[in-house]
């Protein structure tokens, strides 16, 4: 079974993030939902295994603002919701 990081809205807090990072090491899959969805790549190897939507504050970062993902055939709704 995948293990998935989800965060959304963290708004420049990188401190926090950081805080998070054995966390992160540990999920196979990390989610960003939007509003700082850059942040997230903040955390050491996120890079790879993250994926991002763009919120409100995003200002089209990720370019979209919903992405829908399967993982062991499970479908997942990404999306800020704004």
């Amino acid at each position: 079974m995948k293990t998935i990081t989800i965060f959304s809205d963290t708004h420049g807090n990188k401190t926090l993030l950081k805080k998070c990072q054995q966390i992160c090491n540990e999920s196979d899959l990390i989610l960003h939902a939007g509003d700082g969805n850059c942040d997230v790549f903040s955390i050491d190897g996120a890079y790879e295994k993250a994926i991002i939507v763009d919120g409100n504050c995003d200002g089209g970062f990720a370019g979209c603002h919903e992405q829908i993902i399967e993982i062991e055939q499970k479908r997942i709704l990404l999306t800020h919701g704004h």
